[in-house]
């Protein structure tokens, strides 16, 4: 990592250096940096101390700790490169708002709690919680940062005992610093953001923590509804600190998908038939994004593209014999590309050109966003690449043990959802790869995905159970929708309330998953292999036959909700 970042703008100063807004040359995003201050690159206690911070931060797993990306030196002096957080500390947030609602800090809290208890279990103690080391991105997400004083369990001191670490208006008055003293600064945090101060401050360092020791904090000016919680985390014995604090302050889960007072009735419709002239099976479907052109790919190699309703190929692809597995369409509705046994390749639609883009076997891609996609290979490893640039490594935790099976992009492309073998589910950041939800196994593979908004998702397992996730800044169990049955194909539409699924007797159903309603269309007892949505709440679907049929989803007049 050696003179890789690009500094652009200083954005912070600590104890054990400075931090700036960077960019990394190699993959030209944005990301922060932290340099060591001069007077201590060449002293091997801080440098170990720095890169102990790397070694203890990066055992933690939580979307509400800060990333650490990585370790190096530039210009001679030791680096941390972290995840660029856009947005406020919450120090900076108190000081220009002044006190918060209850609902606010119990929002901030519990999302910090969780980042606390992920560390706990990593073996990590902060112990400088404080409201600087607490970023607010603009993403609603508030995230833990600067492990710089932090202590794994298992590693011995660096530091003597008479170094002061921490800093006092938020440090528990425990014998030996422990996992319950970072719920006692929590605790701190959260007085002052109710009350716009700490509970205790005084003239000196030795008073304030005198008063931590002695006092005990006016609980009085805070709002009823947060006083026990509050007090609870300022108690002065450890031992009686709620250590599920972040399952304490959870707040409640939202309904799977919004219930409105009316609901329309809907129904599918058979629209037209589209013929590729062959027997071999429609194996992946992909709609183009800026025109009314449907593109197929079939079990032989083939490739086809149709215009609107029109029954006539527009445009095809001569047969390679490398079975067409997935096809993803560029954002900007230049090209196709197309995932097989041979690799990954690009089909120029308008001109008819294919090139390999990768090399291996894959069987699904999807497009990112800033020109990148991301794939996964027969054995369910994901691989993130460009069309200009080698493949980038992503971590290891999210490849499952039993494969991946499934990829969904949320809109615009800021989130990633992989599904795995075993039903797992997580969602990931596209700018830094780091996990903002997991799922717990369900043992049944994740089927196919879709999100339903930027914090939601659906999606339906092998065994046909529908269910709904909300991510972000709430965390439950997962919704189950309803018991489909039996599944070939399925294709979520208008945000994930309704799905079109094809039966494996070829005949295609529309799930009004809020209603619980089904409307059937027992279209043939040629078997679905491929779907896709098409703009105007329009599906395709693929059939072993080689023929494609188009429907259509219309509504009737609106009806009373139950």
């Amino acid at each position: 990592m050696r003179d890789r970042f690009e500094l652009l703008e200083k954005i912070g100063r600590g104890g054990m250096g400075v931090v700036w807004k960077a960019r990394d040359t190699d993959t030209g995003e944005i990301v922060a940096v932290k340099l060591l201050h001069e007077m201590y690159a060449d002293d091997p206690d801080y440098v170990a101390r720095f890169e102990r911070e790397v070694e203890v931060a990066r055992r933690i797993v939580s979307p509400h700790v800060v990333q650490i990306l990585g370790f190096g030196r530039q210009q001679g002096r030791p680096l941390l490169a972290m995840e660029f957080v856009a947005g406020r500390n919450l120090r900076e947030v108190v000081r220009a708002s002044g006190p918060l609602p209850w609902a606010r800090v119990r929002e901030i809290a519990w999302q910090v709690a969780d980042g606390i208890a992920a560390a706990h279990d990593a073996g990590v103690i902060h112990r400088d919680i404080k409201p600087s080391n607490i970023l607010l991105g603009h993403d609603g997400i508030a995230r833990l940062a600067d492990f710089g004083v932090a202590r794994a369990l298992d590693l011995s001191r660096l530091t003597g005992s008479h170094t002061f670490l921490g800093s006092p208006e938020y440090m528990a008055p425990d014998p030996e610093p422990g996992l319950a003293a970072d719920l006692y600064g929590l605790g701190c945090i959260m007085y002052e953001m109710l009350c716009g101060e700490p509970p205790f401050s005084g003239e000196s360092i030795q008073q304030v923590l005198y008063r931590h020791i002695r006092d005990q904090p006016d609980v009085s000016r805070l709002p009823a509804e947060s006083r026990a919680v509050v007090a609870a985390l300022l108690d002065k014995d450890p031992t009686r600190r709620p250590a599920d604090l972040h399952v304490v302050l959870r707040p409640p889960s939202p309904p799977p998908w919004p219930v409105a007072a009316k609901r329309s009735r809907a129904m599918i419709r058979h629209v037209a038939d589209f013929s590729s002239g062959r027997e071999s099976p429609v194996s992946a479907l992909v709609a183009m994004p800026r025109e009314p052109l449907l593109v197929a790919g079939t079990a032989e190699g083939a490739l086809y593209a149709w215009r609107g309703t029109d029954p006539a190929a527009v445009r095809t692809a001569p047969r390679t014999g490398d079975a067409v597995r997935s096809l993803s369409a560029d954002p900007g509705g230049r090209y196709v590309l197309v995932a097989g046994d041979t690799g990954v390749r690009r089909w120029d639609v308008a001109t008819g050109s294919i090139e390999h883009v990768l090399a291996g076997t894959f069987s699904t891609v999807v497009a990112l966003s800033q020109g990148r996609w991301a794939a996964l290979d027969e054995a369910g490893t994901l691989r993130i690449f460009s069309l200009h640039r080698e493949h980038r490594p992503v971590p290891k935790y999210l490849h499952d043990g039993e494969g991946n099976t499934c990829l969904a992009v949320s809109p615009g492309g800021k989130w990633l959802a992989i599904g795995g073998g075993r039903g797992k589910v997580t969602i990931v950041t596209t700018d830094s790869w780091w996990p903002s939800f997991r799922s717990p196994e369900r043992g049944s593979p994740v089927r196919t995905m879709s999100f339903a908004s930027q914090s939601s998702l659906r999606l339906i397992d092998a065994e046909g159970v529908v269910c709904a996730w909300a991510f972000g800044a709430h965390e439950g169990k997962p919704a189950e929708v309803m018991y489909v049955g039996s599944v070939e194909q399925c294709q979520f539409l208008e945000d994930g309330a309704m799905a079109a699924v094809a039966r494996p007797n070829g005949s295609v159903h529309l799930l009004l998953l809020d209603a619980d309603m089904t409307e059937a269309f027992p279209f043939s007892a040629v078997a679905v292999t491929a779907t896709a949505a098409v703009s105007q709440g329009r599906v395709a679907f693929g059939r072993e036959d080689g023929n494609i049929s188009l429907f259509a989803v219309d509504h009737e007049t609106d009806w009373p909700g139950e």
